[in-house]
């Protein structure tokens, strides 16, 4: 550190005006043309200091010969003269200041690491990344997957509990009353009660054919099989009992649990800024003891005693390295030339294809529709499909829906959410197209606009507005039914998103949402909904958490590699099943056929209809512009 200390002196501006002050070096050739001297000076002189000793040698590279070792004197005369001079220094005072700003910085760092112990005690650790939330992801999965066997469980109950009652001998010889009260059994002996009535109906039988109806003893058998019979009944009731409140606290479990989810969600965002903040607080710490160090040093440097060993002899050469700035100079361009490369690649993560888009999110590509022209109005846009069903763009969301019919889970198809990672991707013009598509191959369809705070599909219908999704979440409209709407469209009706309410997560997140969700997805055999853009809030993952199944939609001509997988993640994270990718604005190739401009190589029919296409989705470039 002491010799660096010495080299940065030598080479100091003050030195080196020092030097160049004496009468028989201002006036050398080296400098007599030279517009700034003092650059000069410094571009030609080399410092070296030994690493065994503290002998620092001293020399100039410059176009004269003869000036070099003048020079090389004159930068050492005047280190010496600057080294034997008395100066004052206020090396206290900035170290003083320095010492002041550590204590500011530790100050916010002792604030920042307090927040962050706070969180840690209330969430526990939270660190960013995909495994973050791995532990309540799994949690959620096995809370549904429980809450899924529990419904199953609950309905056969019920069906059980409903056969039960049909069998109950009301109308008996002898009246209930005269069965007394049945027997309360325990759960465990349901097979015997029914394996008893099978045998008292068969002895019953048999007796019939002995005996005349009213005979005693066949009155008897039958107030014994309708007290058998109370039992059974009530033995499935009380097991219908327990499989239904099983199920609501399976529900409410995963309930919580899934708003417990998005809460750490945000909670790690802030907790990953704290971190950071602490991060950089503790570098600038380390930032400012170096520079205290550094003072340290120099001061000592100040002190020491320099002899002048041994003057400068002429220069073997004082001439520019040809050979060596030219090897340097194609050395630094082929470096430059691999840095802006990698740099522009960097900088520039568009996903300029297909494969891009499957190599990057790992989700399937469920379609590509061409760019339509800018001159078509957002609301015919949106209606393609049923305003001209032979166009291009009428086919590439009949593929997107036979890519659905073959993809959906069965067990899993009724609700569906198509969601964008940034506004202006093409949500409102594929949902609406899409449900188009889907009434038209026999669904009964209802379009519900998730974009409350900026509603558009009562636009593209033309319905009311006044009536929607928000008044119905937020109870002034009484019934569904007078805010679902119908769009002209055989089989496709829409619910409007309604006025904008204050807080549209907080609607969302009350238990009236899953709710409705469930009626709906009763009511019509598939609901899409047109969610807002990930990144503008978290409406769109809430919508995920609930629906059945999820659509990323992108925009061809501009999606980013790092935008996409955010979104994908986000969505992901609070249990979303994502089915695939939609592409918009895909380029529309110039030798591609006007009816098919994206090519299909596999084969896909619809559950619905006769529709075949077949698209080349590997010679396609969806990230150019228009022809």
């Amino acid at each position: 550190m002491l010799r660096n200390s010495q080299r940065e002196r030598i080479t100091s501006r003050a030195i080196l005006a020092l030097a160049l002050a004496h009468s028989d070096v201002k006036e050398l050739k080296t400098f007599r043309h030279a517009a700034n001297r003092l650059n000069v000076l410094r571009e030609g002189l080399d410092v070296e200091v030994d690493k065994r000793d503290d002998v620092v040698s001293v020399s100039f590279d410059g176009p004269v010969a003869e000036d070099a070792p003048r020079i090389a004197n004159a930068v050492v005369e005047a280190y010496q003269q600057y080294q034997s001079q008395p100066r004052h220094t206020t090396t206290a005072d900035v170290l003083a200041m320095y010492q002041e700003q550590i204590a500011r910085v530790q100050k916010d760092l002792d604030t920042t690491a307090a927040k962050m112990q706070d969180m840690e005690q209330h969430y526990g650790v939270l660190t960013a990344g995909e495994d973050s939330n791995s532990i309540a992801n799994r949690r959620l999965t096995t809370l549904s997957q429980e809450l899924t066997a529990a419904q199953f469980e609950s309905l056969k109950a019920k069906s059980d509990y409903d056969e039960a009652k049909k069998s109950l001998a009301a109308d008996a010889p002898g009246g209930a009353s005269a069965a007394g009260e049945p027997l309360i059994v325990s759960t465990d002996q349901e097979e015997t009660l029914r394996g008893e009535m099978v045998r008292l109906q068969s002895q019953l039988q048999e007796l019939r054919q002995r005996y005349l109806p009213g005979h005693p003893g066949l009155r008897a058998l039958e107030r014994q099989i309708d007290q058998v019979n109370r039992s059974y009944a009530a033995t499935i009731g009380r097991r219908f009992a327990l499989a239904k409140a099983r199920q609501e606290a399976l529900r409410s479990a995963f309930d919580a649990q899934q708003k417990q989810l998005i809460d750490v969600s945000a909670k790690t965002a802030e907790y990953g800024r704290l971190a950071a903040d602490s991060d950089r607080f503790r570098k600038s710490i380390g930032n400012i003891e170096s520079r205290m160090q550094a003072i340290e040093v120099t001061r000592e440097a100040s002190s020491i005693n320099i002899d002048f060993i041994e003057p400068a002899s002429d220069a073997v050469r004082a001439s520019p390295h040809y050979a060596g700035t030219l090897f340097m100079s194609l050395v630094l361009g082929l470096v430059t030339g691999v840095s802006a490369a990698f740099g522009r690649e960097w900088i520039d993560d568009r996903l300029r294809s297909s494969e891009e888009i499957r190599a990057a999110l790992d989700l399937p590509l469920l379609g590509i529709v061409p760019q339509m022209p800018s001159v078509l109005s957002a609301t015919v846009a949106a209606r393609k499909v049923a305003l001209d069903p032979s166009s291009d763009v009428a086919e590439a969301y009949r593929g997107v829906r036979a890519a659905f019919d073959s993809m959906a889970p069965d067990d899993r198809c009724k609700t569906l959410v198509l969601a964008a990672p940034r506004s202006g991707e093409g949500t409102t013009t594929s949902a609406a197209n899409l449900a188009i598509a889907m009434a038209q191959g026999g669904r009964r369809v209802l379009l519900v606009d998730g974009h409350l705070r900026d509603p558009m599909l009562h636009n593209v219908f033309g319905v009311r507005q006044h009536v929607g999704l928000s008044t119905v979440l937020g109870g002034q409209t009484s019934s569904v039914d007078k805010a679902i709407q119908s769009t002209g469209v055989s089989n496709l009706s829409v619910l409007p998103g309604g006025p904008p309410p204050r807080n549209s997560s907080d609607l969302l997140n009350s238990p009236a949402f899953p709710e409705l969700l469930e009626q709906l997805a009763e009511r019509y055999d598939l609901v899409i909904i047109d969610a807002p853009a990930v990144s503008d809030s978290a409406d769109a993952r809430i919508f995920a958490a609930s629906c059945d199944l999820t659509v990323l939609v992108i925009r061809g001509d501009r999606a980013t590699r790092r935008g996409t997988i955010v979104a994908r993640d986000g969505l992901a994270g609070v249990g979303g099943h994502l089915l695939g990718v939609v592409v918009t604005h895909g380029s529309r190739g110039a030798d591609a056929p006007a009816q098919a401009p994206y090519g299909y190589r596999r084969r896909a029919r619809t559950n619905h209809g006769a529709d075949e296409m077949s698209v080349d989705e590997d010679h396609l470039d969806i990230g150019a512009s228009p022809a």
